[in-house]
């Protein structure tokens, strides 16, 4: 799948890390990367990006004309261009280094609830997950060791909040969306059931150590407002398991940003994931994980067991 789609404004962000060992800032428009001057080498986080800091206080400007961002790009001598973006796609990060919370929402689909043996819910279920175990494009993914456990791949989309929100309507709740995120909500599904069955939390099933997927590519919302219809695809050792678009999400993601913000207060740098679609696979030590969705580029992982690194 192409980074962006033929439908799709043609950019996106994303964090360099530099031979020098400091992150940069950049951005892809129309397959071409460009380096960004930041204010502060290495100050780039998601509460900073969701703010507007960091030399990006002129991006609400930009955002509108991609062919704008391209004569800025070209007219600053600071601006870096590093070429196609292929020639930098390995040295990535994930999107997010210190996000605010991140909320998570389950069942928000409601082929994935029946696929699972779940009816759907009228209110999406609510988790959350630790930013300390976010790992980027390449990383592995180190799962534990025991036989007979289930390890679940399910990709999603996720979205950066901009604003203090609590109460508010999809419409405000739109306004507030910063922008969009692949992730993949790596599960130990094994754990979920037992947690399930005990009437427990299923903090543990959701928060493996280091097993937290994130894209490298941040889409700004006013370039893509309802990201439903983007196309996705995930491959276990190369055969197409999940592959489709969001479409069958039982509500919009600013309802739903809008209903979390009625229990729970976000803030300006908070990351919600909003639930995967049906065909969530089952994975093994040895597997090869590869996700992607459309201008949000790709990643891959493999899985590996504590104690075969």
């Amino acid at each position: 799948m192409s980074l962006f789609g033929n439908e799709t404004p043609a950019m996106a962000w994303f964090r360099l890390r530099q031979s020098d060992g400091t992150v940069g800032l950049c951005v892809c428009v129309h397959e071409m990367a460009y380096k960004v001057p930041l204010p502060q080498a290495g100050s780039f986080d998601g509460i900073a990006f969701a703010r507007g800091h960091c030399g990006l206080e002129a991006l609400a400007g930009w955002l509108s004309s991609p062919d704008l961002l391209c004569q800025v790009a070209g007219n600053l001598q600071e601006w870096c261009e590093l070429g196609p973006f292929a020639a930098v796609n390995n040295r990535t990060l994930p999107a997010l280094v210190h996000p605010g919370k991140i909320v998570a929402l389950g069942r928000t689909f409601p082929a994935h609830a029946k696929e699972m043996g779940n009816v759907p819910v009228k209110e999406p279920l609510v988790f959350l997950k630790l930013s300390e175990n976010i790992v980027g494009a390449g990383d592995a993914l180190v799962i534990p060791s025991p036989t007979g456990e289930r390890f679940d791949n399910e990709i999603e989309l996720g979205a950066l909040i901009n604003a203090d929100l609590h109460d508010v309507d999809p419409k405000r709740a739109q306004e507030a969306i910063a922008g969009w995120i692949m992730l993949n909500d790596f599960t130990w599904r094994s754990e979920q059931g037992r947690a399930k069955a005990s009437g427990a939390p299923w903090h543990l099933a959701k928060n493996l150590p280091r097993c937290f997927p994130l894209g490298s590519f941040f889409l700004p919302m006013p370039i893509m407002p309802d990201p439903r219809s983007l196309g996705f695809c995930c491959r276990i050792n190369g055969q197409i398991v999940q592959e489709g678009n969001f479409e069958g999400m039982g509500q919009s993601p600013s309802e739903l940003i809008a209903w979390l913000s009625s229990k729970v207060p976000l803030r300006a740098g908070d990351f919600v994931a909003l639930g995967t679609p049906k065909g969530v696979t089952t994975v093994s030590p040895g597997d090869l994980v590869e996700t992607s969705i459309e201008s949000l580029g790709s990643m891959s992982h493999k899985v590996t067991s504590e104690g075969a690194q």
